[in-house]
């Protein structure tokens, strides 16, 4: 094979007269009485073994009319230039080995040396995710610097940001406090825009330990643990209302039962179900408060502003307010308000079936009361529970019996 020519110019670039070759399809140590030097160049040698540009003509020390000048490609300013040298080396001589046993797959007499160089120089630097520290085409060295991570940082660091969003494993005090910041962020007016899917959530619980409230956990208390806690989505085409995916999950439970911060209860385990579909929901149903809670911020508010989506909270009971009488048809409603702050509206009892009790809606993100209210019936089916949360409910139960017949596994 050709290899000769553009093999002894790349030679050349990193330095010179490092590695003898002979002019067959073999290189003869023993003719050539040359070794490999030590691959670890200093920053310096490497900006001292640089190349002339194309147009130059002449190689700025050996006075190869092929070989181009370095000099006005790369500026050196970092560490990483013995790193990469020192692979770029070991690339060289992997390949004349593969040239001694009759296995060489490129012809390098057809390669530019200025271009092999600089697709090593790329193919390395993206491979570990370095930003160039050097400049192209004579423009000023730049200064940009990315610290290498481990491939497991960056896979914590995506499931930081789409399943956590803020701790979980925190006392009540810490839990307050993030409902207050997080509150900031709630939006109570209509933000729907186009939407074609709804979807129920419920959780459900196993609970064989001590619920007390623990701040920290390590691994071997965690694998002790016995409680958990499954969360269930269903999934529907609206307005059509034709169940299109369910999925489930079941995960550690962490946080105790306390009134007022139900969301870090459940929300871990509806967060792992919501994340098998394939698609969020437009618009999400949740059972349980919103928007009338103490802290203006339950779990269909917290769940809205972490994922950035439409949600309701629809209700069995009242955690907080007070409302007036309302009609015995379907579609009747009456505000709820909570007096002990001056009587502000921060939900309704609704109606959904004819003499049946109320359940009571609220807001929950980018959704206005009204609104919640007409979309609450709209997916309402003829029974007290709307249908989205009422199918979660329902596999929730299936789930959790299942689970302790050893019926399906834990995922």
């Amino acid at each position: 094979m050709g290899f000769i020519r553009g093999t002894a110019n790349f030679l050349e670039i990193l330095g010179g007269g490092g590695i003898g070759v002979e002019g067959g399809d073999g290189f003869n140590e023993a003719s050539d009485g040359e070794g490999i030097p030590d691959a670890a160049l200093t920053t310096d040698e490497m900006q001292r073994s640089a190349l002339a540009g194309e147009g130059d003509g002449e190689f700025h020390e050996g006075g190869n009319p092929r070989a181009v000048n370095l000099r006005n490609v790369v500026e050196v300013d970092d560490q990483p230039a013995r790193a990469l040298l020192d692979e770029v080396l070991g690339e060289i001589i992997k390949m004349f080995a593969g040239i001694a046993d009759g296995q060489s797959t490129m012809d390098l007499q057809v390669m530019d040396a200025a271009v092999f160089a600089s697709r090593d120089f790329q193919r390395w630097m993206k491979r570990h995710e370095i930003t160039p520290q050097f400049s192209v085409g004579g423009a000023g060295p730049t200064r940009r610097h990315r610290r290498r991570r481990h491939y497991t940082m960056k896979g914590m660091e995506r499931k930081s940001k789409e399943q956590r969003g803020h701790p979980w494993i925190v006392s009540a005090g810490e839990a307050r406090a993030i409902q207050e910041k997080l509150r900031k962020k709630w939006e109570g007016t209509d933000r729907l825009g186009k939407f074609q899917t709804v979807a129920g959530l419920d959780a459900a619980f196993v609970v064989t330990e001590s619920q007390a409230l623990r701040i920290k956990l390590n691994r071997w208390s965690r694998l002790r643990e016995a409680n958990q806690a499954i969360g269930c989505v269903v999934m529907y085409r609206f307005p059509e209302m034709l169940e299109t995916v369910r999925a489930y999950a079941i995960v550690p439970l962490e946080f105790p039962y306390i009134p007022g911060l139900l969301s870090f209860r459940e929300m871990p385990a509806l967060l792992a179900a919501l994340k098998k579909l394939k698609e969020l929901p437009d618009v999400l149903f949740c059972d349980g408060q919103g928007y009338a809670h103490p802290r203006r911020f339950g779990m269909a508010c917290h769940l809205g502003v972490l994922l950035d989506r439409v949600t309701i909270g629809c209700a069995k009971s009242i955690l907080i307010g007070k409302h007036g009488a309302l009609g015995e048809k379907r579609g009747s409603w009456a505000e709820l308000a909570d007096e002990r702050r001056g009587g502000e509206r921060i939900g309704a009892a609704v109606r959904t079936r004819d003499g049946v009790r109320p359940v009571y809606v609220s807001q929950g993100n980018r959704v206005s009361l009204e609104t919640a209210i007409r979309l609450t019936l709209g997916v309402s089916d003829g029974y007290r529970i709307p249908k989205p949360t009422r199918d979660a409910d329902h596999f929730a139960s299936e789930i959790k019996r299942k689970l302790l017949k050893g019926q399906l596994c834990e995922k």
